[in-house]
């Protein structure tokens, strides 16, 4: 979960100006790390006038909040501007050897792969069929004749002896027992390709794999194949991806695209975060209120037709505060994911993070009551409106919680929960839904006359306002069990207020699953796993992918779990020791290296990798690309490969190791997959280029190899000079002028960074 205070998302200012008449605001905002922070759309209005947006803030680039230019700029971090990187920073970090081409052939690696580059497949030369297959793989089958243009036999003909495509439903010996196992088979002697799986997800990862092997420098999809043989399986069953949706909204397709591009990369969970304070993003039937009052941020007094505009919203109802998926959306994004063995868990976020929820059952309450209909509108109330609790949410909000004391709390959830079952069942049949259990206001309801009066006739549990949220999470569990449904929770849905782990017998047995999100410390994870939860690694530290990917106030994210969060962070995590990723987080963290941790004795119960997208700052899909990749394709690396210098016991060595492994993994990334992206319509981030000058000469690099560079001089005057290209061994002149680079890709450019202090 996330858990930061944004500053500047909703202000109010009551003023009385005259016609021409100035007034300068100063504002002062906490926890500033980044121009980023700074929100969009400021607006005025006025009693029978229309919202106007301030035309400067209009737009997501805002370009109307000039550069951090002084350290009283930066609350949070006095140290922020000298701790930035400077072009000699990033060039130590980023310089490693430029292989010119791409030393690995699939990401992520398989478990055992000798391939043979000299000997190759050419899949357009003769007359190559595809067997018709088992019945089991026909989806699969009809994958790669549309990939490569081969076409399939007829079932029951004659099978060639030559230039064929064949699928075996088969265990694979050497293997574990999984349906996400396959092994390939490639002989250029016979022109056979043997692909052997024991479920159709083992197959399309085989496919996945061939097109790896099958795409040139451009992202273009080549007959020609190397001879060899692979063996593969994943390293966890669960490696999932996490997008928040309902801070700011991403349309169907975009979702889709993104669902498909992680696929590639056999990434299998999509954990679809569909309600929060800010929005509900789903059309639940019996509900409309949900979608026209939840799902909408605008303008008003009183949030009684819509929420209030938040993070950057438009104040007119438009615009990424605004969305909601209908069932037909929805369901197509279920399709394209079953399609891709991508199973979705939808997320509805409560008993916290509730107020689009609350807000729109209290709309209906309204209406009904104006209907005449007082029964029917009492039905899904979620809140006792004479609650005066003085509790603040992390995000600044009072009245987000759902209330666990009223019997039509849990009439709401099992309702939707049937809902969010039913749409599910004829596509890909709901296994587990996340009902969130996150953040918590501390004195939830404690001024609730509802609940005081459900604690004095309550005989046994809950004895007390501080087992009320254990209590919500057992009635769910219930409601889940009964629906046969297994229960998500982030971890702190299961774990007390004195850090006592909810008693997991009292969940009906009900299968829990906990996201592990708070820190790197491996206590809490382990205590999880020790006591039955199934858990889920999603430190913020490392997957957190809404934190910067520099420490630079030009950097788009929030900063609570760590200053930044790049590629090369992402891939040397180590899910397996959990203690090893705390070095290097920070002076409080090293104490936790010290500290004795849980040791986990059911390693069983850790069953998976998932990294977090939370949209605070994301107001479009280029932005949502850019946090996302290729920051993704290294977490997909750690959730499905273990490599050797995971297991190496000396840290000297595995840190070789690892380094090399980085200089392999990160040339396959420059020389092949951001083309691959760029074929997809990814707009992937280009990390700014690291440069040193040797006398007048540039010696310059980049954390992914195969980018081109360009570069500028201002002269003495301060105008900007010419672009040019830029390359190792480029001349530059005017030492004593300001010099600008950047990164480019033959489409976009990298964010300009500068030699200048403050640049």
């Amino acid at each position: 979960m996330s858990c930061s205070i944004l500053p500047i998302s909703l202000l109010y200012c009551f003023l009385a100006l005259l016609p021409a008449q100035q007034i300068q605001i100063e504002i002062k905002a906490p926890f500033t790390t980044s121009r980023h922070y700074v929100m969009p759309r400021w607006y005025v209005a006025s009693p029978n006038e229309a919202p106007h947006v301030i035309k400067c803030t209009g737009d997501n680039n805002i370009n109307f909040v000039e550069q951090f230019q002084s350290h009283q700029q930066l609350n949070a971090l006095e140290n922020e501007i000298s701790n930035k990187f400077s072009l000699e920073d990033r060039y130590e970090r980023y310089l490693i050897k430029d292989f010119g081409h791409a030393p690995k052939r699939v990401i992520p690696a398989p478990l055992r792969c000798n391939l043979h580059d000299s000997d190759e497949i050419n899949l357009h030369s003769g007359s190559w069929v595809i067997c018709s297959g088992p019945r089991a793989f026909e989806r699969e089958i009809d994958l790669i004749s549309s990939l490569f243009g081969i076409s399939v036999l007829p079932e029951g003909g004659p099978t060639p002896p030559t230039h064929i495509v064949k699928f075996l439903y088969s265990a694979i010996k050497g293997l574990p027992n999984t349906k996400e196992a396959y092994q390939i088979f490639l002989s250029s002697e016979k022109n056979i390709i043997e692909i052997t799986a024991s479920g159709s997800a083992g197959a399309f990862y085989a496919i996945q794999t061939l097109l790896s092997l099958a795409t040139n420098r451009d992202g273009e999809t080549q007959p020609i194949l190397p001879s060899g043989f692979i063996q593969d399986a994943p390293r966890f069953g669960y490696r999932g991806l996490h997008v928040d949706v309902a801070r700011n909204f991403l349309p169907a397709d975009e979702i889709i695209n993104i669902i498909e591009t992680m696929a590639l990369y056999k990434l299998n969970r999509f954990h679809f975060h569909l309600t929060d304070d800010e929005g509900w993003r789903i059309e639940i039937d019996g509900l409309p209120e949900l979608t026209s009052v939840g799902a909408v941020r605008r303008h008003s007094d009183d949030e009684h037709d819509a929420l209030f505009p938040a993070l950057g919203s438009s104040p007119n109802g438009d615009g990424s505060g605004s969305g909601f998926y209908t069932k037909e959306d929805y369901q197509r994004i279920l399709r394209v994911a079953a399609n891709n063995h991508v199973e979705v868990i939808p997320e509805i976020d409560t008993p916290g993070h509730s107020h689009a929820a609350i807000r729109a059952m209290e709309a209906r309450h309204r209406r009904l009551l104006t209907e005449g209909r007082p029964a029917e509108a009492k039905k899904y109330l979620l809140s006792d409106p004479r609650d005066h609790s003085n509790a603040m949410s992390v995000q600044s909000y009072r009245d987000n919680s759902i209330n666990p004391c009223k019997a039509s709390t849990y009439v709401f959830m099992e309702h939707v929960l049937k809902e969010m079952k039913k749409m599910h069942s004829e596509i890909q049949p709901l296994r587990m839904i996340h009902i969130g259990g996150d953040e918590v206001a501390s004195k939830s309801w404690i001024d609730s006359p509802v609940c005081r009066k459900f604690l004095s006739k309550s005989h046994g549990f809950p004895y007390s306002i501080s087992d009320l949220q254990e209590y919500f999470m057992r009635k769910v569990a219930k409601i889940c069990a009964d629906l046969e449904l297994g229960m998500g929770i982030w971890e702190d849905g299961g774990i007390g207020p004195e850090h006592n782990l909810y008693d997991k017998n009292e969940m009906h047995g009900t299968d829990i699953t906990a996201y592990a999100w708070k820190s790197s410390s491996p206590d809490k994870p382990h205590k999880l796993a020790n006591n039955g939860y199934k858990v889920i690694l999603a430190q913020a530290t490392h997957l957190y992918f809404d934190h910067p990917q520099e420490p630079d106030l030009e950097e788009r994210g929030l900063h609570w779990a760590t200053r930044f969060i790049d590629d090369r962070k992402v891939f040397g995590f180590q899910p397996d020791d959990l203690v090893a990723n705390v070095e290097g987080q920070g002076p409080e963290d090293e104490d936790l290296i010290r500290e004795p941790s849980v040791p986990l004795t059911k390693p069983e119960n850790i069953i998976g990798m998932q990294t977090e997208l939370w949209s605070e700052l994301i107001r479009d899909v280029t932005i949502a690309h850019s946090q996302l990749f290729p920051r993704l394709i290294a977490f997909a690396e750690r959730a499905w490969h273990k490599s050797k210098w995971e297991q190496e016991s000396d840290r000297y060595t595995a840190k070789l190791m690892r380094n090399r492994d980085w200089d392999e993994f990160s040339n396959a990334v420059g020389y092949r997959e951001l083309a691959r992206l760029r074929k997809r319509g990814i707009r992937y981030r280009l990390p700014p280029p690291g440069v040193k000058l040797v006398g007048n000469e540039v010696e310059i690099c980049s954390l992914y190899p195969g980018l081109e560079y360009r570069h500028r001089v201002y002269g003495p005057d301060g105008s900007p000079g010419k672009w040019e290209e830029c390359e190792n061994g480029s001349v530059v002149d005017g030492d004593e002028f300001v010099h600008e680079y950047a990164s480019y890709d033959g489409e976009r450019w990298s964010r300009i960074v500068k030699s200048s202090k403050m640049g």
